[in-house]
This record gives C-alpha cells, sequence and structure tokens, in this order.
C-alpha cells in the first residue's frame, strides 16, 4: 500500500511527503487515506477514484479481502468517508 500513496502524492508532486504520512506510526490508517484524499482532490472537495484493476484477485472465494494490508485500506476508506460525514 505504502506504493499507492507514493504514487498519488506523485500525481501533484509530494511523493515523498505522502510516503512519510504512510509510514508515521501514530497516525491511523483512516486519518492517513482521508489526507490523502483531500491532498489529490481537485479544489478539496472533488471525488478522487482510485480504480483497481482485476481487483478479484484480492479476494478469496467466500468474498473477503484475502490480505491484510488491503483489508485495513478498505476498511479506512469506510472509517474515513464515515469521519467526513459526521
Amino acid at each position: 500500500m505504502s506504493v499507492l500513496f507514493q504514487q498519488a502524492g506523485r500525481l501533484i508532486g509530494q511523493e515523498r511527503a505522502f510516503a512519510d504520512l504512510y509510514n508515521a506510526p501514530d497516525l491511523p490508517l483512516a486519518y492517513k487515506l482521508q489526507s490523502l484524499f483531500e491532498q489529490v482532490s481537485a479544489g478539496g472537495g472533488q471525488r478522487v477514484w482510485f480504480v483497481l484493476d482485476n481487483f478479484e484477485t484480492l479476494m478469496a472465494s467466500d468474498g473477503s479481502v484475502m490480505d491484510d494490508e488491503w483489508g485495513a485500506f478498505f476498511k479506512g476508506i469506510v472509517a474515513a468517508i464515515t469521519a467526513r460525514g459526521s
């Protein structure tokens, strides 16, 4: 997932800053994701789309996410959206 943060930062010339954000041990993943989305959003209020090609390779036959890091990513997105909505 650190590559995702670096590449997202690269879009706006902040690759190192995003890598540092991801590697900050004292910040919850939901906060990191919310920060990432806010910084790459045009004008701060637009949507950010991440397209996961071949998403099915991340899924187990029971519908769960096989990789713990990606599972945390999806949970972090939900937590960030929930926090933003309240």
